[in-house]
């Protein structure tokens, strides 16, 4: 009698055993799904002659001319993450016009220790397969906060040049070296979105 008891006790354990391994098993697979979910979300920005989706958390900030459109993760650690497109007329009577967009950005931008680390003129794939210059590159942005005291941070980015008729665009990603990865995947998420409206 007490080893039937004894038998009956344990399958009711295996099955409560089973059923709770089940439940979490269950449970890691929603909470993947609601994450998936939440990093697919994005936000339609349409204006100015275009239309783009960004990712739905980040924060869109004012712009002002030549930039269109300016999207930052302001949860990024230590610095933020930031997407931006702008527009820039193509100098008149050159014969590369995007490199030649790409040195003024350069030269405006004063990044300190700025160093381009890889150049491609490749299609991007757009609607309109426009080529585009692809330029890596590297910088180091200082902690200007008087009372932290920490290493400067190493900054990576990418930007793409597109021209469309005699304008160029420049969608370009800055990140923190941590967090580049993932926001890579955030830029050709929104260079696959992007249209060109007349």
């Amino acid at each position: 009698m007490e080893g039937q008891v004894s038998s009956q006790r344990n399958r009711r354990d295996r099955w409560v055993s089973g059923l709770v391994i089940g439940v979490w098993v269950l449970a890691l697979l929603l909470g993947w799904m609601v994450k998936a979910l939440a990093e697919g979300r994005t936000v339609a920005y349409e204006g100015n002659g275009i239309h783009v989706r960004y990712p739905a958390g980040w924060v869109r900030v004012e712009t002002q001319p030549p930039l269109l459109l300016q999207v930052e993760d302001r949860l990024a650690q230590p610095f933020r993450t930031t997407l931006s497109l702008e527009r820039r007329p193509v100098p008149p009577g050159v014969s590369n016009p995007l490199g030649t967009v790409a040195q003024m950005l350069v030269l405006e931008r004063g990044w300190m220790a700025y160093r381009p680390l890889e150049v491609l003129t490749e299609t991007v794939p757009l609607t309109a397969q426009a080529p585009a210059l692809h330029v890596t590159f590297a910088y180091v942005e200082p902690n200007n906060n008087p009372f932290l005291s920490s290493v400067p941070v190493v900054m990576l980015g990418e930007e793409y040049l597109l021209l469309v008729g005699n304008q160029a665009y420049v969608v370009t990603l800055t990140a923190a070296e941590a967090n580049y990865s993932r926001a890579r995947r955030q830029l050709q998420a929104l260079l696959q979105s992007l249209q060109f409206r007349p």
